[in-house]
């Protein structure tokens, strides 16, 4: 094997071909051996799934329900927001407040539910500021729910996570 220069970078090149009987491998060697890797595969999850080793209970997020809501905020507000911009595309700007308020809001949800999901120290803060971004938003939105769905669904998933994040603060 020899190196070649190609775009300022060393390349490894085969200055002869490769033997190809030498790089022959039977059927039944790759069977065995990926019965062999799954064998092990399955014995490391059997392990895993025994749970004897270590406890992970406390592992998971302490405020749960704030992060279903959190989570399903975000994602009923992308449906908002895309909606938005359909009717932008439309030619139809009245939106273009809600848009701005609905994209606001998912930043920080999804910040306040990356917070959540580690259990991080910063909960408490990004949580006061998620609830005023969803607040805002749900005000937005609450303005055209009786002509958009999306602006309807979008306002009750805000207020349900303000609802969630009231609970876990208090």
């Amino acid at each position: 094997m020899s190196n070649e220069k190609v775009d300022n970078i060393m390349v490894p090149v085969l200055s002869e071909p490769a033997d190809y009987a030498a790089t022959q491998i039977s059927r039944r060697k790759l069977l065995s051996g990926a019965g062999a890797i799954g064998a092990a595969l399955a014995s490391g999850m059997a392990y895993a799934a025994d749970g004897s080793s270590h406890e992970h209970a406390h592992h998971a997020p302490r405020h749960s329900d704030a992060l279903d809501a959190a989570n399903n905020c975000s994602q009923t507000g992308r449906l908002c927001l895309a909606h938005c911009l359909v009717s932008f595309e439309e030619g139809d700007t009245r939106l273009a407040t809600c848009a701005r308020s609905v994209h606001n809001m998912i930043s920080l949800c999804d910040a306040f539910a990356a917070q959540v999901a580690s259990n991080s120290n910063y909960i408490n803060g990004i949580a006061t500021v998620c609830r005023t971004a969803c607040v805002d938003c749900e005000k937005e939105c609450r303005k055209h729910e009786d002509d958009h769905v999306e602006c309807r669904q979008c306002a009750d998933a805000c207020a349900r996570l303000v609802a969630a994040i009231d609970e876990m603060l208090s």
